[in-house]
């Protein structure tokens, strides 16, 4: 009896050593098999077997191509990663299926000589990315096409393994330190290392997290990288559609992402990200520099998620996808861009930007601050963009209204920017990390109406601007416009492609054009053009083609003359209006203008009841039966103004006040404002 429980405590013990490594091993399995299943989905069959049998009579004896200069340091687009981008096509086609090339011998020695050539003459690039990113990820993604069908031989693959081996994951942030990671992910399922697969499991699901660093997600869910730079749709896409990517690859493994990083991603993806998007554009405020790559505007980010999402979606419960499936209707054009589309007004205070939108329009704007980074150019690309930060505003209602326009755009009139109006195109100033100049930049808001303000101070041009958000209506007020320079200060309304005819009232100074209105007050001196402009690519960015783009673009800005001195204006957008609607309407029926000057600006709805106003100074304001008092510069917002019990909303855009007072007919409220990584976000006052 003795033996045989000394039999059967033998095998449990075995059981128990042996369980968890057969585990670890399943979960390799499972892992492998889904990243080997996505990389061969993702591309058309056709058009890999096409290029394949290109590149295989194009190759060389020596495994190289002709076409490819091996010893290329351009920073944009580098003529040696093309070398693995065929033969990661050589290995699609091998490790695929049901096609003329599925385990064929000669394209098997194919992949080995070129994999060979690359080993060879290990190719560097001057732009780190290259090195320490494109290519180890190519490296790995062959590697694990070729495992799953006939590996390669073990010294070409172990030498390759250590060409991998580039970029420190632990010391990058946000996306970057994301792809850095995805590829030590990569080499731990091809040497099936459980410590390095911990760590890189690790630092994928690092950045999800909400972060008061210089980089990642902020704590307003604004994605900022490079610095404090806006990085929404360009850095931020690349993380979101990572994120989830390997959040897929590891569902229901040991190294599943946890409930609390599915959450935080979840929120970015359904508030932030798609709400970035109308029909399957992108807002041109997000992209950073990306936005001058031919149809990078175009997004494929919100169809490429599906089958990440639906994969997760089985074993989530917890966090609602309907915001996601309901973009991928509007994204295909099978639905209206208004489809189940909510109004909701976002400041985000971190980021330095503003977010309106609504069933008729998406609204936008881009500032900067002290604490933030100008839109960056370089690696030859935005070359002209250097005011693209400076209160840029995006205004769709279809969604393509500046879909592939940037060629033609004339750079010194960006909608919504106070600048020179230069006889050309004037260079970016700086490259890479250029500092705002000013601290009160910011924006109230109670989540469906706001207003935001930005202290323009750069290129020797001074103004206050400001947007005031009621709904259907955005008013745009600009005050202390000055500058000493030569040239003539403008003040643009819109730049984008035109839809007809543009329709004017002279009666009311307002113009009509593809459904939006602007009613421009008579003191301005209103100028327009809708007229075929010219351009290329290449002359935005030093990677695009130098083929000549034209188009029609509809042009409205407001002349400012030279060396204005506290020069001002003011315009009123309606967005989603017929033409009858325009001609016989006006939003100052609603609208009152009650202030615009360099002490404070404000604008009240009375149909709204709704009181919004930018003090640049402790002041009062009076306005009917209304007296608003506060202690410090500050953007104030009220609701329900007239009753006994108004809501109050109060933001410091400085984000260095501890407190403020707000004097409202006749009773004083002391707040507490936000602080930490909290300040400069909307307090709302009780009023008791």
């Amino acid at each position: 009896m003795f033996c045989e429980f000394l039999k059967y405590s033998l095998i449990l013990i075995c059981f128990l050593f042996i369980a968890p490594g057969f585990a670890q091993q399943t979960d390799f399995d499972t892992v492998n098999s889904r990243v080997v299943k996505s990389l061969l989905k993702g591309e058309e069959l056709l058009r890999v077997t096409k290029s394949v049998a290109k590149g295989l009579n194009d190759m060389q004896p020596n495994g190289t191509w002709a076409d490819i200069d091996y010893k290329d340091k351009a920073v944009a687009i580098w003529s040696p990663a093309l070398h693995l981008t065929r033969v990661q096509n050589f290995a699609m086609a091998y490790a695929r299926p049901n096609n003329i090339y599925s385990h064929d011998e000669t394209l098997y020695r194919a992949i080995v000589k070129t994999l060979q050539a690359w080993n060879r003459i290990d190719p560097k690039c001057n732009n780190w990315w290259y090195n320490e990113i494109n290519c180890p990820q190519l490296l790995g993604q062959i590697m694990l096409l070729m495992h799953s069908s006939k590996p390669l031989p073990r010294t070409l693959q172990d030498s390759l393994l250590i060409k991998m081996n580039r970029g420190n994951m632990y010391k990058q942030t946000g996306a970057n330190k994301l792809d850095v990671a995805l590829h030590n992910l990569y080499r731990a399922l091809l040497t099936r290392d459980v410590t390095l697969m911990d760590s890189a499991v690790s630092q994928c699901f690092q950045p999800v997290m909400l972060t008061n660093a210089t980089e990642g997600l902020m704590y307003d869910y604004s994605y900022l990288q490079h610095g404090r730079q806006l990085q929404i749709a360009s850095y931020g896409s690349v993380f979101l559609v990572g994120e989830y990517r390997i959040a897929a690859y590891l569902q229901g493994t040991r190294w599943q992402m946890l409930p609390g990083k599915r959450e935080v991603l979840t929120k970015f993806l359904n508030n932030v990200f798609l709400n970035a998007i109308r029909y399957k554009y992108l807002d041109f405020n997000v992209m950073g520099r990306g936005f001058t790559r031919k149809d990078s505007a175009n997004t494929s980010a919100v169809p490429g998620l599906l089958a990440d999402i639906n994969m997760l979606k089985k074993n989530d419960e917890d966090n609602d996808y309907t915001g996601y499936i309901d973009a991928v209707k509007r994204a295909s054009g099978k639905v209206p861009p208004s489809y189940k589309i909510k109004t909701t007004h976002t400041q985000y205070w971190i980021g330095d930007y503003t977010q309106h939108i609504s069933p008729d329009y998406l609204f936008t704007v881009r500032t900067n601050s002290t604490r933030t980074r100008r839109t960056e150019t370089g690696n030859g690309e935005n070359l002209y963009g250097r005011y693209m930060s400076d209160g840029a505003t995006n205004i769709q209602r279809s969604g393509s209204e500046y879909f592939n326009i940037f060629p033609v755009w004339e750079y010194d009139k960006i909608p919504g920017v106070t600048c020179r109006e230069y006889l050309s195109d004037r260079a970016a100033v700086n490259s890479w990390d250029q500092p705002g100049t000013t601290n009160f930049t910011g924006g109230v808001s109670d989540g469906q109406y706001g207003v935001s303000t930005y202290s323009l101070d750069f290129d020797s041009v001074k103004a206050k601007k400001a947007w005031f958000f009621f709904g259907k209506q955005v008013v745009c007020l600009g005050t202390g416009i000055s500058s000493d320079t030569p040239e003539p200060i403008t003040t643009t309304v819109n730049q984008c492609w035109s839809r007809g005819r543009v329709v004017v009232n002279k009666a009311q100074h307002s113009y009509w054009q593809d459904s939006i209105a602007y009613y421009v007050q008579p003191n301005n001196h209103i100028l327009y053009s809708n007229k075929e402009q010219k351009g290329t690519w290449e002359h935005i960015n030093n990677s695009q083609s130098s083929d000549s783009v034209k188009g029609k673009v509809f042009k409205l800005w407001i002349d400012h003359g030279k060396q204005p001195q506290n020069a001002l204006y003011s315009y009123i957008v309606v967005p989603g209006i017929s033409q009858k609607q325009f001609l016989r309407e006006s939003p100052y029926q609603e609208l009152n203008i009650l202030s615009n000057t360099n002490v404070m600006q404000a604008v009240r709805s009375s149909q709204k009841d709704v009181l919004q106003v930018i003090f640049y100074k402790p002041g009062t304001l009076h306005t009917g039966k209304i007296a608003v008092s506060v202690s410090e510069p500050c953007v104030l917002m009220l609701e329900k103004a007239n009753t006994t019990n108004p809501m109050i909303y109060v933001v410091d855009p400085s984000h260095q006040l501890k407190t403020i007072s707000i004097l409202l007919n006749g009773k004083k409220l002391n707040c507490v404002l936000p602080i930490n990584e909290y300040a400069g976000s909307t307090l709302k006052v009780i009023y008791r």
